[in-house]
């Protein structure tokens, strides 16, 4: 089967976010020989634009416990158990990355935004500055929040320190490849002009981001829409074309990050949309009760329907993530 393929690795990693780059790090300090491949011009994805904040937890069985909560049975055991172990491990691996460039890392308490068993043990981890290092320079492409661009410079500089790991940009991974049997034993990528088969020994990874700006996905998967995005324009799910071309089952497919926000006005943007300013999140009270802290800022928007009737609380437990639901609600 290897002459069929042009080039072989031990690992390909497609997409070159902080996912795909951590899992490139990872595969590369484990001894493996890494393809890293991204089909977009730079690298980042959506990673660059985000916040940056990276969840940790103080202890893995509590950590364990919120999730089993917050899922409640939706997601098997030994995957939240393998989450919540990684959690614990995460304040250590950052630290490790961070040496890299100097990087200044803060582990703080962060609690989760449900007042479930072991809400008080997850942490955040913020970058909170890279010496010589400025965002605006460092990534002109996007724009986004400072902790996202922090973040991935570590795993940028990483990277680049690792000869075991090759990195293709403008590389876009095409269809999986499966050997006799029907395994993944490599991936097709469309790299410099021609189309190259490359084995992957140790397996395919598979970080290309989601589906925001697919509108065939958004219907096939999401009850509302049209949903408009406000993220990286490469996400346009082809590693999960890819995964079910090749038989992957899917999972969880039907939630999304939604807040509020507008139609982007340019029409060359018809899918993109501006997002409105974040209101703070709700949270446990400081005694673990439910309750909320003290909102910093005071709601100042009311959502109506076609008819300009309020329907619905604009300040739902971690409006982030929740914003959409009542709207996807009253829309059907």
């Amino acid at each position: 089967m290897t002459d069929a393929f042009d080039l072989s690795y031990d690992v390909v990693v497609v997409g070159y976010g902080f996912a795909g780059g951590a899992a490139a790090i990872a595969a590369a300090d484990a001894g493996a020989r890494v393809l890293l491949t991204e089909k977009m011009p730079n690298p980042g994805g959506i990673s660059i634009t985000a916040g940056g904040g990276i969840r940790a937890a103080s202890n893995a069985d509590a950590a364990f416990a919120y999730l089993q909560a917050t899922n409640d049975g939706r997601t098997d055991e030994a995957c939240l158990r393998s989450i919540a172990n990684g959690m614990a491990e995460t304040p250590a691996i950052i630290r490790e990355l961070a040496k890299i460039n100097g990087a200044e890392m803060v582990v703080r308490d962060y609690p989760g935004n449900y007042p479930y068993p072991g809400y008080d043990a997850l942490q955040m981890i913020d970058i909170t500055s890279v010496p010589n290092f400025d965002p605006a320079t460092g990534y002109p492409h996007a724009r986004g929040l400072k902790g996202g661009p922090n973040v991935f410079k570590i795993v940028e500089d990483n990277v680049n320190a690792r000869d075991q790991i090759d990195v293709w940009l403008s590389s876009p991974a095409e269809k999986l490849i499966r050997d006799g049997e029907g395994r993944v034993c490599g991936v097709s990528i469309h790299h410099e002009g021609k189309f190259v088969r490359v084995q992957a020994t140790g397996g395919v990874i598979l970080a290309s981001g989601g589906f925001e700006n697919a509108p065939d996905l958004q219907q096939q998967f999401w009850q509302l829409r049209p949903v408009l995005s406000a993220a990286a324009p490469g996400n346009t799910g082809d590693g999960l074309r890819m995964a079910m071309s090749a038989g992957a089952d899917l999972w969880h497919m039907w939630h999304f990050h939604g807040s509020y926000g507008f139609r982007h006005p340019d029409p060359a943007l018809p899918n993109a949309a501006i997002r409105m300013k974040r209101m703070p999140d709700w949270r446990p009270s400081a005694e673990g009760a439910p309750g909320s802290e003290e909102k910093a800022v005071p709601m100042c928007w009311i959502v109506v329907d076609r008819k300009g009737q309020r329907y619905m609380n604009e300040y739902p437990p971690y409006l982030q993530d929740t914003g959409h639901r009542e709207i996807d609600a009253v829309l059907q």
